[in-house]
């Protein structure tokens, strides 16, 4: 879905037409910052969690941890909401710089 996801973006781009695309701006330092103590308080060493690549890193360090929930739904809450825009701002959450989203509605129901 992620890889057609992006084809139609670029190709949607590369054509000039206009679309609505999916952009997910990078988490704001604040709540990173409030990511961090957190992650201190549970014992985490992390780097700088602004960085998405940290982040994984801090997530597959929890699996299989009692707190693995916790810190799924910090991070979750640490980034910013999903929305929909016509100029090109990419996908922080996918590190995608072009992405449309078309395929959700495809994927509610069932077949």
């Amino acid at each position: 879905m992620l890889a057609a996801n992006e084809a139609v973006a670029e190709t949607l781009r590369d054509r000039g037409l206009h679309f609505l695309r999916r952009i997910h701006q990078a988490p704001s330092p604040e709540k990173i910052q409030l990511l961090q103590e957190f992650m201190t308080e549970l014992g985490y060493k992390t780097g700088n969690l602004q960085s998405r690549f940290e982040q994984q890193k801090l997530l597959a360090a929890a699996v299989g941890r009692p707190e693995q929930h916790a810190v799924h739904f910090a991070v979750l809450r640490s980034l910013q909401r999903a929305v929909y825009s016509p100029k090109e701002e990419g996908h922080y959450a996918l590190a995608s710089q072009c992405y449309c989203h078309f395929t959700s509605p495809i994927r509610r129901y069932p077949t």
